[in-house]
C-alpha cells in the first residue's frame, strides 16, 4: 500500500541525514523506524494511564498496591472511601492533562503516604472540629483525611489545602468493616 508523506523542510533534512549515515537504506526505513518509536511511546502512555486507574467498585486499594502492615499485635488495612477514590481520580486526571509522568508519580506518592499513615495513624493530627475520629495528614499541596478504627485506616477525602475545608465536605461517618 504505497503512501505519500509530505515532510517539512526540517524533517526532510533529518531523513536525508539519516539515510546518508548509512544507518537506513532509504526514506521508508526512516519513516518506519519513527512510526515504531511512536507506537512504543503510545503503548507506554496507555500502560501508564492504566496504572493511574483506581477501581471504583469498592473502597479498597488494589491488591498489588495494598499491604497489610503490622501495628502492635494486629494488622492494619487501608481503605479508600468512594469520595476519596473520586478525589484521587480527579487529581490524577487533572495532573495528567499536563504530564502523565507527573500524574503517575503523584498517585504513587499518595499511595506511599497512605501506607505511612497505616503504620502509625494515631501520630497524625486529630480533627474533631471536622468529624468524629477524623485525622489529617498533609501531602504536598493536598490533605488526606482519614479515620482509624480497629484494624482499618479509612481515607475519607483527599482535598487541596487551599480549599476552605468544612465538615460537610467530608463524608458522613460510615461504619468501617472489620
Amino acid at each position: 500500500m504505497p503512501t505519500s508523506v509530505a515532510l517539512s523542510s526540517h524533517f526532510e533534512m533529518f531523513v536525508k541525514q539519516q539515510v546518508s549515515t548509512g544507518r537506513f537504506n532509504n526514506v521508508s526505513e526512516v519513516v518506519r523506524a519513527g512510526l515504531r518509536l511512536l507506537e512504543d511511546h503510545e503503548q507506554n502512555q496507555a500502560l501508564k494511564l492504566r496504572e493511574l486507574q483506581i477501581p471504583t467498585t469498592g473502597t479498597q486499594i488494589p491488591k498489588h498496591s495494598q499491604r497489610s502492615i503490622s501495628q502492635g499485635s494486629g494488622l492494619m488495612r487501608l481503605e479508600l472511601s468512594p469520595l476519596a477514590t473520586a478525589d484521587l481520580e480527579a487529581i490524577g486526571d487533572y495532573i495528567a492533562k499536563d504530564s502523565l509522568g507527573n500524574a503517575l508519580n503523584f498517585i504513587q506518592g499518595m499511595r506511599a503516604q497512605c501506607q505511612k499513615i497505616v503504620r502509625a495513624p494515631m501520630a497524625y493530627v486529630a480533627r474533631p472540629e471536622l468529624g468524629m475520629g477524623l485525622r489529617s495528614c498533609a501531602h504536598g499541596r493536598y490533605v488526606i483525611f482519614f479515620r482509624a478504627h480497629d484494624a482499618v485506616v479509612r481515607v475519607e477525602r483527599i482535598l487541596h489545602s487551599a480549599m476552605d475545608i468544612q465538615s460537610d465536605l467530608l463524608s458522613p461517618q460510615t461504619p468501617i468493616e472489620k
